[in-house]
């Protein structure tokens, strides 16, 4: 099989490869990466780069890196931007998605993150957000991210969850 190879951990044997542009589930990661024969015992195929290198990251504990970070906010940005509202129903839930004040509702920023990987939503809400920068997040692992976002210290400063007031306002 034709493959480009992005990444291999010899500690581990574990490898992210590019199988090849015209491919259905273009990424692979890879247990028992041989280099000499560009070659591996098994692996688990997907469309998605993010969830490749979620899959390499996880299994060689590696920090998820600035491209998967830079991926998930811009993603959640152009997602969540345009449901950015200035009124809620009152005391309806909503998720301040910056220093700006804007605001989306529950149900849309939960919308968004439902079925993707929860340590992402954990990573995009530690970024930037008073504790870590993205550069600290990047350097994180999942399991690093997990820890750091459940962690009883953590009070995000400008993205967060919050109630609208009886008038629906934030």
């Amino acid at each position: 099989m034709r493959h480009t190879l992005l990444e291999h951990d010899e500690r581990t044997g574990w490898a992210l490869v590019h199988t090849c542009p015209e491919a259905v589930q273009r990424y692979c990661v890879c247990y028992r990466y041989d280099k000499q024969a560009g070659d591996w015992a098994q692996g688990h195929y997907t469309d998605d780069l993010l969830d490749a290198v979620e899959m390499y990251r996880a299994e060689t504990g590696r920090p998820i890196g600035a491209t998967a970070i830079r991926s998930i906010l811009a993603d959640a940005e152009r997602a969540l931007r345009p449901l950015v509202r200035r009124a809620f129903e009152p005391n309806e839930g909503v998720y301040r998605l910056d220093d700006m004040g804007s605001y989306v509702s529950e149900a849309d920023f939960e919308s968004y993150w439902d079925g993707k990987p929860e340590w992402r939503r954990k990573a995009w809400m530690l970024a930037d957000n008073g504790a870590y920068t993205e550069a600290d997040v990047a350097e994180m692992s999942v399991g690093q991210i997990e820890k750091a976002y459940d962690d009883p210290c953590f009070e995000p400063e400008y993205a967060f969850y919050t109630i609208a007031d009886e008038d629906g306002f934030c």
